[in-house]
């Protein structure tokens, strides 16, 4: 239930003030108790077949938050897509997604307040559009999984192990700190994506599916977060996993 003392997030991925809702895929019991021990309500979107198995419930592959509280959304989500409009959200797409890469991450662009990382042959072309009807300006990288490769600290501020995007980000003048590579778990895959096992649960906390410190490069990741004045969650004592992230989307007045 939407209730009076909560409001769409106005910068998606961006909270200003303590998290209330977010879209969260399948999760532990450890990660959901410490989400809920926060008192955020977790929305989950419906399983989707029409990607690989491990990603049926990842919400950055199935949808996307844009500004202005428009959403773009995978087929078959008609369950998440009535709770998102009961929230405020406008549907504005519906994208069939497909199991071979690229035609699985039509959906699968970071919007980091400042910018939109993504690699633009790979993203739906409404969305793409949408963008850039805004104004947007677009960091274009050859990572076509840019959702899940970004942790997003801040406006203009990302954490990702991909070189690609790295470069991109500095080129593009945002801050971006580069991590070790294969220390987030995904079933089915050599690795996950840190921006998979990761989101924002108000503007100073980041919050891990897994036990951060266990990260190789946490020393550096905390610092670089901390310059930032965000401080680091876990919220379970496991690895890092790769759960399709945490997207929040209303947070309190």
């Amino acid at each position: 239930m939407f209730k009076k003392s909560e409001k769409i997030i106005a910068n998606p991925n961006l909270p200003e003030n303590k998290v209330r809702k977010a879209l969260v895929g399948e999760i532990s019991m450890e990660v959901r108790q410490s989400l809920e021990s926060l008192d955020i309500e977790i929305i989950t979107p419906t399983e989707c077949g029409d990607v690989l198995t491990p990603l049926r419930l990842h919400p950055d592959m199935l949808c996307h938050i844009a500004p202005k509280a428009q959403v773009f959304l995978a087929q078959g989500q008609e369950a998440l897509e009535k709770e998102l409009t009961e929230i405020g959200f406008d549907i504005c797409d519906k994208v069939q997604l497909q199991k071979d890469y690229p035609k699985d991450v039509p959906l699968n662009a970071a919007f980091i307040g400042s910018a939109l990382i993504c690699k633009p042959s790979a993203v739906s072309p409404e969305l793409l559009q949408h963008y850039k009807s805004l104004g947007v300006r677009i960091i274009e990288t050859n990572q076509g999984y840019s959702k899940c490769s970004v942790a997003v600290v801040a406006d203009n501020a990302i954490i990702t192990e991909d070189e690609s995007i790295y470069k991109a980000c500095i080129v593009g003048d945002v801050d971006a700190l580069l991590i070790k590579k294969g220390y987030v778990h995904l079933s089915g895959f050599d690795c996950g994506f840190i921006g998979g096992a990761a989101g924002l649960v108000s503007k100073d906390c980041l919050a891990f599916t897994g036990n951060i410190h266990k990260h190789p490069s946490y020393g550096d990741i905390r610092a670089f977060a901390g310059n930032y004045g965000v401080q680091l969650l876990s919220m379970s004592s496991e690895p890092l996993y790769d759960t399709g992230g945490i997207i929040p989307l209303t947070e309190l007045k």
